[in-house]
């Protein structure tokens, strides 16, 4: 969140421009990812008896590898692509320019309607060629629905998206922002509590003078060995359209690999379910604040993405 606000920070006549950071697989080899992971000890997280320790030693590991060959950059945001123009259209707009900057130079009312002549003819045609490739990509969509809205919203208007002035300190500000975050639910159940004192409404109500029935399912739960073949049915079953968690490792990056993880991962699974214990890595994410209305600096305008 700290980043997302101190890229926030505008200059006094323009904004800063978008950045993200994403891990870059340009020069990704599979096979040679593959390799190097056969290396690597995860039979020693065994060996280990905290959770956390098991959890770091396993990120450090696998991540040091996957980050060799998929460093981790911070990009600018450009402009989103358009596959549908060809190179007979590059060239028509390259055709309009020249006449534009000879008008420009000249100021020949015959130059001035060559180069409108010639936008005009390159509007047309993006829009021809826009039409032809949305219904050619709604063809190959085979009726996927999610395929279908993907396509939409890739070619309709995008809302401008102004970043806010930021006036306060932008680390301060992602400190209050964490806070508010990491609080709300604590704090809004504070304000129920005080509510129902304040209406006199009991929120505790007395139990009832029924005897409640044994629940029989208690004693009989059980929870059994995570199995290697547990662990690989759910991660198999991960979207991999999704966006990666803050480590930035995609879940086609766990399918592609699984064979290679799965005993490391299913020992530490186990071990979380029989000690009843939860890592502190896996409470770690990134929150982007999105403004509602109002003032942007107060957390409670901003709902968390």
């Amino acid at each position: 969140m700290a980043s997302y606000l101190a890229e926030a920070v505008s200059s006094e006549c323009s904004f800063k421009p978008s950045y993200v950071t994403i891990s870059s697989y340009s020069r990704y080899n599979a096979e040679c990812f593959r390799e190097d992971l056969a290396f690597v000890p995860f039979h020693m997280i065994s060996m280990i008896d905290d959770l956390d320790d098991q959890v770091d030693t396993f990120s450090s590991l696998f991540l040091d590898v996957l980050y060799n060959h998929a460093p981790i950059n911070r990009i600018k945001i450009k402009a989103r692509p358009h596959p549908f123009i060809t190179d007979e259209i590059r060239q028509l707009m390259n055709t309009r320019d020249i006449w534009h900057r000879r008008a420009i130079r000249s100021n020949d009312r015959l130059h001035w309607n060559a180069y409108r002549c010639f936008r005009q003819e390159v509007k047309r045609e993006l829009r021809f060629a826009e039409k032809a490739h949305v219904r050619t990509e709604l063809l190959k969509s085979n009726g996927n629905t999610y395929a279908i809205w993907k396509i939409i919203n890739n070619f309709l208007p995008r809302k401008s998206q102004n970043r806010p002035l930021i006036t306060e300190n932008p680390a301060a500000l992602a400190n209050r922002f964490n806070e508010y975050f990491t609080s709300v639910g604590s704090v809004t159940a504070q304000k129920v509590r005080d509510l129902a004192i304040e209406r006199n409404f009991n929120i505790h109500p007395a139990s009832s003078t029924m005897e409640p029935l044994p629940d029989q399912r208690s004693e009989a739960f059980r929870f059994h060995s995570v199995l290697d073949k547990d662990v690989e049915r759910v991660i198999k079953g991960f979207s991999s359209n999704k966006a990666p968690g803050y480590d930035r490792v995609p879940a086609r990056v766990l399918k592609d690999f699984l064979h290679v993880i799965l005993p490391s991962t299913a020992s530490i699974m186990d071990y979380f379910f029989h000690t009843g214990t939860f890592a502190g890595a896996w409470k770690i994410s990134e929150v982007t604040p999105i403004l509602k209305s109002g003032d942007s600096e107060d957390p409670c305008n901003n709902r968390p993405i």
